[in-house]
């Protein structure tokens, strides 16, 4: 179900794959088998950065950035292409209100959202909104563009760094609810506030802080696991906190109980890893990955032996990768397929 876009720097835009919603944007339905140019003059494309767990993870989405407008392909069903209503677009329409998108986070599949912030630092939201994970302080979807900067905690100075969240729909207990988590930057003090319902946790229908006022800031956060959401948080001085659902240890913290009050599990720990990684029907299935020095530490499920620690035995807390201590790991991806298995 995969569709894919490619961006040259003379701003021609190519599209090309399945195609089911429309999403090449070339008027069609019919999947595209050879790169096709659908554009000219576009200067930043975004697609779907978090395919979180649903029963249809083949439905995407495309945005692309044209004199300074959004324009968007693909699935709408729930309104996430903020086109004002929820029809499919199988060609790119531009989405009202858009104007000076300086920033853009598309997550989820059918059941999804879209959040983008704007060159006058205001944040904007629309899609799917069972769990209130628009932060709008609804449960009302919205098929065009919701103005949620006050509820988020944003305004003029504040920079929306990254955004992340757990989008799902299925039917087991693990994912069938959803979460939306913001960083915030206001040049002094990074803030992280999340809106929603994750890992069973209580629901906020406006995003709540979960972090009180601290002395160091956040430098990034990870969230992976569809709806029942596991969290990471990497602050400055290197303290790593995980909190949310740990069915499989992927919180490190020795045991399976899930913990919604983040709780720090190392220190001096330079990077962390996991952004989104998810399948539509084991979105719970984790594994947790951090870097300290040249080391890789893991945590989590590891049936099939994706902890990498020489064995498939699910680890509670971080254990070392068996990587080479000849060079710095700067990146790691998870692949789900079926049952599980990545």
């Amino acid at each position: 179900g995969a569709s894919a876009y490619a961006l040259f720097e003379n701003g021609n835009f190519y599209t090309w794959g399945y195609n089911l919603a429309g999403e090449c944007g070339n008027g069609t339905t019919s999947p595209v088998f050879t790169p096709t140019l659908v554009d000219t003059g576009v200067s930043n494309v975004w697609g779907s950065d978090y395919m979180q767990s649903d029963n249809s993870p083949y439905y995407p989405r495309i945005f692309y950035k044209k004199s300074n407008n959004l324009y968007a392909a693909g699935y709408n069903g729930n309104g996430q292409l903020g086109v004002g209503d929820t029809t499919n677009r199988s060609s790119f329409t531009q989405i009202p209100g858009s104007f000076g998108a300086i920033s853009v986070w598309s997550m989820g599949s059918t059941v999804g959202i879209l959040v983008i912030q704007k060159s006058d630092y205001t944040i904007w939201a629309c899609g799917y909104n069972a769990n209130g994970q628009l932060g709008d302080g609804t449960t009302t979807s919205r098929s065009s563009l919701v103005n949620v900067t006050t509820n988020w905690g944003g305004g003029t100075g504040v920079t929306l760094v990254k955004v992340i969240g757990g989008y799902g729909n299925y039917t087991s207990a693990a994912n069938a609810t959803g979460w939306t988590g913001m960083l915030l930057d206001d040049g002094t003090y990074r803030f992280f506030k999340y809106v929603g319902t994750y890992a069973g946790s209580t629901g906020q229908a406006s995003p709540y802080s979960l972090f009180g006022t601290t002395s160091t800031r956040i430098s990034d956060i990870s969230g992976y696991g569809g709806t029942a959401g596991s969290m990471m948080f990497l602050f400055e001085n290197g303290d790593l906190y995980t909190a949310g659902y740990n069915g499989f240890g992927q919180l490190g913290n020795g045991n399976t109980t899930d913990n919604f009050v983040p709780a720090r599990r190392d220190t001096s720990v330079d990077q962390i890893f996991c952004d989104g990684h998810d399948s539509y029907q084991y979105g719970h299935y984790m594994t947790s990955f951090y870097r300290k020095g040249n080391v890789v530490y893991t945590s989590g499920y590891n049936a099939h032996g994706e902890c990498g620690v020489g064995d498939s035995t699910n680890r509670t807390s971080f254990s070392t990768v068996l990587l080479p201590a000849d060079f710095t790991c700067v990146d790691i991806a998870n692949l789900f397929t079926t049952a599980g298995a990545f």
